[in-house]
């Protein structure tokens, strides 16, 4: 019956979203014209984020293919909220807290479509590897975003999941700034709560990078505890990217990590 819920919300949540730009693209905006202050939907509740922020134990029982479909499920029962379907915005968050609870049941469903989607890798030629061995296995097949023989677009990795050198998964892909060169391009990374919108945002420059052949999943060279003393900024305030200082500091940070 869980499985059938969380299934059920799957499907509503890339219909909704699927009908919701499809709404947005008609009427050029994003306003909620039914929405009532007395209805609320609360997607992820705060007390799980603390939790999952302070486990990262826990954390790594996330798949990075699971991780990044939560977080789809996430933004479309947040689209849903918004529009003012709060009976469906709680039928996804009811399903994504099924499945944050039992995470060891639909990574391996959620494993099984990634390797559907994907080209042939030695990843998709070996289905009966156990989640420990395949997360191996994509971290050796990770490589440098730099040497990708494909052009990069910034939607092939927004959202994909984050995972440090001990494997754990510390954020998501909020945005990419592309410069005129590597040292001038950035991955912008959300840290500061699984499934949470992330307040910290940090610039792990594209030579610190390696990301799977999949783009579901990016490393940078960073532990959980060394986030702390990342550099940081605000969202939405990316002339901090401008500033030569926040520049200096940034690089020479990243420079140190191994």
């Amino acid at each position: 019956m869980k499985r059938m819920l969380a299934t059920a919300a799957i499907g509503l949540a890339f219909g909704a979203s699927a009908a919701l730009a499809q709404t947005q693209d008609q009427t050029g905006s994003q306003e909620n014209p039914v929405a009532s202050e007395s209805d609320s939907c609360q997607v992820i509740s705060p007390e799980l984020t603390q939790r999952l922020a302070e486990e990262p134990e826990r954390r790594a029982e996330f798949s990075a293919q699971l991780s990044r479909d939560l977080r789809f499920m996430r933004n479309t029962a947040l689209q849903l909220e918004r529009y003012g379907h709060t009976e469906a915005c709680n039928a996804v968050a009811e399903a994504i807290q099924e499945m944050i609870d039992n995470p060891a049941e639909y990574r391996e469903v959620a494993a099984q479509s990634q390797i559907a989607g994907t080209a042939a890798t030695d990843l998709a030629a070996q289905p009966d590897l156990t989640w420990e061995e395949r997360q191996e296995l994509r971290r050796e097949e990770a490589q440098p975003i730099t040497q990708l023989e494909s052009r990069l677009r910034a939607g092939d990795l927004i959202g994909a999941d984050v995972r440090g050198n001990d494997g754990d998964s510390l954020g998501e892909v909020d945005d990419l700034i592309f410069g005129q060169s590597a040292e001038e391009s950035w991955v912008i990374v959300s840290y500061g709560g699984f499934l949470g919108f992330g307040q910290d945002l940090s610039a792990v420059p594209f030579d610190r990078v390696e990301v799977t052949p999949d783009l579901n999943t990016i490393y940078v060279p960073l532990t959980q505890s060394q986030l702390e003393d990342a550099p940081t900024f605000s969202r939405g305030d990316l002339e901090m990217l401008s500033d030569p200082e926040w520049q200096e500091r940034n690089e020479q940070f990243y420079s140190q990590t191994q």
